[in-house]
């Protein structure tokens, strides 16, 4: 997946256009010493196939581009994470080899990468997910929030701390992002976190949030549970939840149907 904002692609098609940004980020002229690379480590990913194919040797010394630079430091920082090469396969995907085919995607995982690398030299974060499954994503921060993997475990890391990284390796300079995602988090408060997880629950379907001296105080969060037949062990087991609730019971037709919850949390 590759998450951008419709503004930021279009100042990134406009830079790409403007410099031969193919030629800077493919020519091989760097070798394992301008990596954080062991020749250990080299020798590692090259048995397991996990190294760009070994050509344009010079004199015996394998050259490797700057986009080969970035996505070995990031093989390297994920590995770090505790992530195996077998779980790393998309993310190799995601710099050198096309879609499957069969997927029919118009646009070829190398150009996404290579899309990154660009958003990074224009200053902009872009945040790499893999999952447990080794699903690897794209995301702007602005994204990261609501688009991360949800079904399962993963890890993130920072496309800009990679570049930068390899960037200072090499003898260039950095390239400060206008926006990270330590930015954007902390833009919230630890009680607007905590009324934005409530927020995103499925479970309640109203929300109020009681205020004091402009900060949030209480959070109220209502569930409701309709059913044909509503038993006391079900409301029983409800009441136990909880130490401050509101509960509301409807019945009809003898029967008890409707079982509504408000939850109250002091933050």
């Amino acid at each position: 997946m590759f998450r951008l904002p419709e503004a930021e692609e279009i100042n990134l098609l406009d830079a790409k256009a403007r410099i031969n940004f193919d030629s800077i980020i493919n020519t091989r002229k760097y070798t394992v010493k301008d990596s954080t690379m062991t020749y250990r480590q080299a020798n590692s990913m090259a048995s397991d196939n996990m190294l760009p194919e070994d050509k344009d040797r010079d004199n015996g010394w394998r050259k490797f581009s700057l986009k080969e630079l970035i996505y070995i430091e990031l093989v390297l920082s994920l590995k770090k994470l505790g992530l195996k090469h077998s779980q790393l396969r998309n993310v190799w995907d995601s710099f050198f080899n096309p879609y499957d085919d069969a997927k029919k995607e118009k646009r070829l995982w190398r150009e996404i990468s290579d899309d990154v690398i660009a958003l990074v030299m224009g200053h902009i974060d872009m945040i790499l997910t893999i999952t447990a499954g080794g699903e690897v994503s794209y995301i702007h921060p602005v994204f990261f929030t609501r688009e991360y993997p949800t079904e399962e475990p993963f890890v993130f890391v920072s496309m800009s701390d990679t570049v930068n990284k390899v960037a200072k390796r090499i003898g260039k300079e950095g390239f400060t992002p206008k926006a990270t995602l330590d930015s954007i988090y902390h833009i919230l408060t630890t009680k607007e976190e905590k009324a934005l997880a409530l927020i995103r629950n499925g479970e309640f379907r109203t929300i109020k949030l009681t205020k004091k001296d402009g900060e949030i105080e209480l959070i109220h969060a209502e569930q409701m549970n309709k059913s044909d037949n509503i038993t006391i062990k079900a409301i029983e087991e409800v009441i136990s939840t909880g130490k401050y609730q509101k509960i509301t019971i409807t019945q009809k037709d003898g029967k008890l149907v409707n079982l509504t919850q408000e939850v109250m949390m002091k933050v």
